[in-house]
């Protein structure tokens, strides 16, 4: 577990040990395995009939359906990437409603985990929004999706977002260096005809940006080593620009110019 998957998930303990938990959530980022695996971590701890220390006891009935992934209160949605129209119907939330309203079988709760939710037509997401808005009896939705600007405003607003991010370390592509050198040492003007080169794939702008984070952190290292100081500090507030510009170009509509020009001028 990473620290800052750590400490998202430390959130999420703390809240169900204190019986605060929302009855939903929205996990956004850029990693939707990581997404998945702390939805299906929360869910079975909050149906876990014995936790133990705030982990599940992995022998009860709730525990051991669980891992069979037959656990008759919890229900998934999930778009189909084969099919020529993989977004998610009205039809499914509508079985969905009719599936929580239900009491539960085996635990206190049941638990809905929605995988790719942007992926829900306008009807669907409409329906979901009711759904969040009057939820059946106890029920726990755990919504998951990379694209959280594709939701109705409504629906980020009934749940409480989790973001997760993974940022791999490891060796930097040359192009992700030589975007560095240009942002840090190049005259202004090239700078930002770089942003322009960068934006103009929106399809690729924010894996060039991932790279240049990548870099940024790999020389950051180095910085750091020989005990400088100043160009370490410049570095490190472009890893912050780098990362709101990540979040900027994946969750929202922004100008992908704009949000890569921002991150250039943080250091000119």
């Amino acid at each position: 577990m990473s620290r800052t998957s750590d400490i998202r998930w430390r959130y999420l303990e703390n809240a169900w040990r204190e019986g605060r938990l929302s009855h939903a959530y929205l996990f956004s980022g850029n990693d939707d395995r990581l997404q998945r695996e702390y939805a299906l971590r929360l869910a079975r701890l909050v149906l876990c009939l014995n936790p133990k220390e705030s982990e599940p006891c992995a022998l009860c009935v709730a525990c051991t359906s669980f891992l069979r992934h037959a656990h008759p209160d919890v229900h998934t949605l999930v778009s189909d990437p084969s099919k020529e129209s993989p977004e998610l119907t009205i039809s499914a939330v509508r079985d969905l409603r009719e599936a929580m309203s239900r009491r539960p079988w085996v635990s206190s709760v049941r638990v809905a985990i929605i995988e790719h939710v942007h992926t829900m037509n306008g009807t669907a997401q409409s329906a979901l929004l009711k759904l969040l808005e009057e939820p059946p009896g106890r029920a726990l939705f755990l919504l998951c999706t990379p694209s959280p600007g594709y939701l109705l405003d409504t629906i980020r607003s009934r749940a409480q977002e989790v973001r997760w991010y993974s940022f791999e370390y490891g060796e930097s592509s040359k192009e992700s260096q030589s975007d560095l050198e240009v942002i840090l040492n190049a005259p202004l003007y090239e700078a930002l005809r770089l942003a322009k080169t960068m934006s103009e794939d929106a399809d690729r702008a924010s894996a060039r940006a991932r790279g240049l984070l990548e870099a940024s952190r790999e020389r950051m290292l180095k910085e750091a080593a020989a005990g400088r100081r100043e160009e370490l500090s410049r570095l490190k507030n472009l890893a912050l620009h780098i990362q709101d510009g990540i979040r900027d170009l994946e969750e929202t509509s922004s100008n992908p110019l704009l949000v890569l020009e921002r991150v250039v001028l943080s250091v000119s």
